[in-house]
């Protein structure tokens, strides 16, 4: 308004009033400026406005002039307190609040005031603390209320809630910055610009910074706009207002985070995920943006039911007509939990979907599913007729120590695209990121030291159209190099440092991959090791290979291994790629002959129907598992194919599974710490994890994560094996968990 009053009269007829001290001495800041800075600052911003139009030298000289032509009074004050008296906090303001509604003080500029007034009170008074009625009638005195229709009147009840705000809410930094937040974002629109509001919170609001934080959530997500909050909605002479509202929903919030949260069958990680992604406004609202979606897809379907909960009925608005319903019987909060038919419903179906788990598909035509009780948890592993018999719930005590285990080392990831940085950010919300690469100045046996390995076999990823049971499919390098790109990108985010080596290998990580026993793949396999990030020179990754190779027992392929000239292979190569070579501690094998500065593993036994660790799934699931993408044509016919192994129990997920053996000698082998395996088609790599860390005595560092992708559909049952191999919880808990906290592993599958 004073921009546009200085460009239509063209002049600037204000007077800038400046104090000077009692002595009149012009000295380095004994002059200050008392009269309302708005107005030389609007003369300066047209001015301003002015030039960058590249107006005339003639229109430039006339506002020179204009400048050098502005009138300034020097008013000697003889004390600081004269000095403020008169100034633009006070009364040089006040004398153009009528004409300039703009200028005009706030309720909360006008409660800082006053309490600066009542602070150079009480030092003029020796530091003596003086009462509210002093204050008022100091004020009073010297700042008179005018007769105006915009100016709120200073009176004593003004004063007594003034100071009751200031200790209560104005006095701390953080919340008195919210409230000006709120000013500078909407001015004198601002819910909180009038001392009635600011009264009304410090009296109901529990606590006085989740309803400052909703109000700022709600304007700033357009869910609710200024005219909507003021004292009369926040608490109404009669009923239940805004503040009583917002304190169940905090209430809530903390139910959900804490107690509610424990209490489901839900992964670990996935509870970390959304304690440390929704246990604010504004971490909320920075996790929901568009851009930063990806995390969701890394959690079980039941933790984003509780963030999709969250959105709707704690930040949001969607069902606030419920619980003002309920609100007006009740505001305590246990009773709320029954009483409120909508909320309990809507916890009742996030635990529903926690303790179900995976949601079985839906029946074939004339299959018949036996039921199960879906709220239920697992405890087949122990029959009925012995939990029947566990007075001490000894077993129960197992099973939470077993559920919780897996939660914290084991993390399903799924690959939802063919996008690398997709599942690189995916795999950068897992411990992968976080683990330090091995240390070139300490040695290799050091606690600390470990590799962070990508194991990729290239027999399980997919299936061959035709005899799958003895018939490998075609090497897919495109999945190949997908998992092998995510893999390095997320290390690179977590703990690369040099931006010139973004694209290549951490020292001391490993990638191994399979080749199947196939001739010619190695060139293959090795052209997959591109550089993502390389713009010019060569696109290729700096590293060094180690060929391992794995030796089958004939009984254990003879059925699952396609013959050429009556000849089966009972080897397969194990391309093993790091930046600069191995650096690993000389370890005995523990099941095999030899030692790890060997390169063959063998005897390895074959994994067959009949193996208790098999996964056996019926026909309809394997169709979910192995989609039109995941069934891989291969042509050409076999002479003398071996017939198809029958089970009546059903299929394996996988006719190419590996014997849970050579994943310990290769956890042992090559000093493994986070494991990330791609694709995971059983449990067998995350449960050989958890029993070599947790067997293994002295082990100080972070436990392992095993983490896998496919590319396949979910099939029907959890990521859980049927047997625990270790020993006792009373040993797991003597060790030190390190990093235990950060355990991720996982597979679509």
């Amino acid at each position: 308004m004073l921009q546009a009053k200085i460009k239509r009269e063209r002049a600037f007829d204000y007077t800038v009033i400046i104090a000077i001290g009692s002595d009149g001495s012009l000295e380095l800041g004994n002059l200050r400026r008392i009269s309302a800075e708005e107005h030389d600052q609007s003369l300066l911003l047209v001015i301003s406005e002015i030039i960058s139009s590249g107006a005339e030298e003639a229109e430039l000289l006339f506002w020179r002039k204009l400048v050098l032509s502005v009138s300034m009074s020097f008013e000697r004050h003889s004390t600081p307190m004269s000095s403020f008296i008169r100034s633009a906090i006070v009364n040089l303001r006040n004398n153009v609040a009528d004409e300039f509604e703009a200028v005009l003080r706030s309720g909360p500029q006008r409660i800082m005031e006053l309490m600066l007034f009542r602070k150079r009170l009480e030092a003029a008074k020796g530091g003596a603390k003086i009462t509210n009625e002093q204050v008022y009638e100091a004020w009073i005195r010297d700042i008179p209320n005018r007769e105006s229709k915009v100016l709120e009147k200073v009176n004593l009840e003004f004063v007594c809630a003034a100071q009751k705000i200031y200790s209560r809410l104005l006095q701390d930094g953080d919340l008195r910055g919210l409230v000006f937040e709120l000013e500078e974002g909407w001015g004198k629109a601002s819910p909180f610009s009038q001392l009635g509001a600011l009264e009304k919170v410090v009296q109901k609001a529990t606590p006085i910074s989740w309803t400052l934080r909703t109000v700022k959530y709600m304007l700033e997500a357009q869910i609710a706009f200024p005219r909507d909050i003021n004292a009369s909605t926040l608490d109404p002479a009669r009923g239940k207002g805004l503040i009583t509202l917002f304190n169940f929903k905090h209430e809530l919030l903390q139910h959900v985070l804490t107690s509610f949260l424990e209490s489901l069958p839900m992964p670990f990680d996935d509870k970390k995920e959304i304690r440390d992604r929704c246990a604010s406004h504004e971490l909320f609202r920075d996790n929901s943006r568009s851009e930063n979606l990806q995390w969701q897809s890394t959690v079980s379907e039941a933790a984003r039911k509780v963030i999709a909960f969250l959105k709707a009925d704690v930040y949001g608005v969607t069902n606030d007509g419920h619980y003002k319903t309920s609100l007006r019987g009740t505001i305590v909060f246990k009773d709320l939990l029954t009483q409120c038919a909508h909320l309990a419903d809507s916890l009742d179906e996030i635990t529903a979907l926690a303790n179900k788990g995976i949601s079985a598909p839906a029946a074939a035509e004339g299959e018949v599913v036996p039921s199960t009780a879906a709220a239920v948890p697992d405890t087949s592993f122990v029959g009925p007729k012995i939990a029947a018999v566990d007075d001490s719930n000894e077993l129960g005590r197992w099973q939470e120590h077993i559920q919780t285990t897996m939660d914290q080392f084991v993390k399903l990831i799924p690959n939802t695209g063919s996008s690398f940085t997709e599942l690189a950010a995916a795999l950068g919300n897992t411990v992968v990121k976080s683990c330090r690469p091995y240390d070139a100045n300490l040695p290799p046996t050091a606690p600390s030291q470990g590799s962070v390995m990508l194991y990729m076999d290239t027999k399980t990823m997919g299936e061959a159209s035709a005899l799958p049971h003895c018939r490998l499919p075609p090497f897919q390098k495109s999945w190949v190099t997908t998992f092998l790109h995510a893999f390095v990108k997320a290390r690179f985010e977590g703990v690369g440092e040099d931006p010139s080596q973004e694209g290549e290998l951490m020292r001391g990580d490993i990638v191994a991959i399979l080749d199947g026993g196939r001739e010619g793949l190695t060139s293959q396999i090795t052209s997959v090791f591109t550089n993502y990030a390389a713009t010019s020179g060569s696109s290729m990754m700096t590293k060094t290979r180690n060929p391992f190779y794995v030796v089958y027992s004939l009984e254990g392929i003879a059925d699952s291994r396609e013959r050429i000239r009556g000849i089966c292979n009972q080897m397969e190569s194990m391309n093993v790629f790091s930046l600069d070579g191995l650096w690993l501690p000389k370890r005995k094998r523990i099941v095999f002959e030899g030692a790890n500065n060997g390169n063959v593993f063998s005897p390895v036994a074959g994994l067959g129907l009949d193996h208790k660790d098999t996964w056996l799934v019926s026909p309809a699931d394997r169709k979910k598992v192995y989609t039109s993408s995941t069934k891989i044509l291969v042509g050409g016919t076999v002479t003398d194919p071996p017939a198809k192994p029958q089970c009546n129990a059903g299929e394996p997920i996988s006719w190419h599974l590996t014997h849970p053996s050579l994943y310990l000698e290769v956890l042992n082998a090559f000093n493994v710490k986070v494991m990330v395996q791609a694709l995971a088609m059983d449990h067998l790599m995350a449960m050989k994890r958890l029993v070599f860390t947790l067997r293994r005595p002295g082990v100080r560092h972070s436990f392992p994560a095993s983490v896998a992708a496919s590319q396949v559909h979910r099939a029907s049952y959890p990521f859980r094996g049927n047997r625990c191999e270790w020993g006792s919880p009373g040993a797991f808990e003597g060790q030190d968990s390190g990093g235990a906290l950060q355990s991720h592993a996982g597979s679509r599958a």
